[in-house]
């Protein structure tokens, strides 16, 4: 068992993808979070591909190169889905449309890391640690039980990844199912590997479902990247 406490009173605890069934059955909030992995495979071959692009003076590819890996191992499991957006005025014509995060990846670091790609080692180190303090969740939820409902959550990714189907239907009788399925299409959609997930949770014992108020306060403040309530 892998699972780690976040605070003294052990109303906070953080799980892995493989403990999910250790997780309390009690309500309260969870968070999920993804670290993206880069093997040391991709990482020698970025880095020696890069070197040998500079080596040969090609310095606008060996930048290329970097920032084509960095969308791919790092950016592009972040990207906002697209946004549905409406422009209307007095007497104006109305346009409306579909509006498509475009990542800015900063030409300076790429051109630093073209110059010493060794500098992927130490990104490597720190970006695979730096979940839960350094990240945004992708998900905020509650739950009157929150055993079942990331058991639910996990049962979905799994059921998406094995058959990649992201249109059949489920006869789901559990709480908030719409939010679970679009979560579970998402992850598989986003190539996130399932063992790279894992999940916060904090129990909140009450009598008066305290903990939806939490969660809907916890959204707003943080703006989970693949489910808002």
């Amino acid at each position: 068992m892998t699972e780690h406490r976040l605070d003294s009173e052990l109303n906070t605890m953080q799980h892995e993808w493989q403990d999910i069934s250790s997780v309390p059955e009690k309500p309260g909030v969870y968070a999920w979070y993804y670290r993206p992995e880069i093997t040391n495979s991709d990482l020698d071959r970025i880095i020696t591909k890069v070197a040998s692009l500079t080596d040969k003076k090609d310095r606008s590819r060996a930048v290329a190169v970097v920032t084509e890996f960095l969308d791919s191992f790092l950016f592009n499991s972040f990207r906002e889905s697209s946004y549905r957006v409406a422009v209307k005025g007095a007497l104006k014509p109305q346009y409306e449309g579909s509006l498509k995060h475009v990542s800015q990846i900063s030409t300076s670091l790429a051109e630093r890391l073209a110059a010493a790609p060794e500098r992927f080692r130490k990104i490597k180190e720190v970006v695979e640690a730096s979940a839960p303090e350094f990240t945004s969740p992708l998900y905020i939820g509650m739950s009157s039980n929150l055993r079942r409902r990331l058991s639910n959550h996990r049962r979905l990714i799994e059921k998406y990844r094995l058959r990649n189907d992201m249109t059949s239907s489920l006869d789901l009788k559990e709480e908030n199912a719409s939010r679970d399925k679009n979560f579970a299409m998402q992850v598989v959609r986003r190539k996130m590997a399932p063992t790279r997930l894992f999940v916060v949770t904090h129990v909140i014992e009450c009598d008066e479902q305290e903990y939806k108020d939490v969660e809907n306060i916890l959204n707003r403040i943080n703006y989970p990247l693949l489910g808002r309530n």
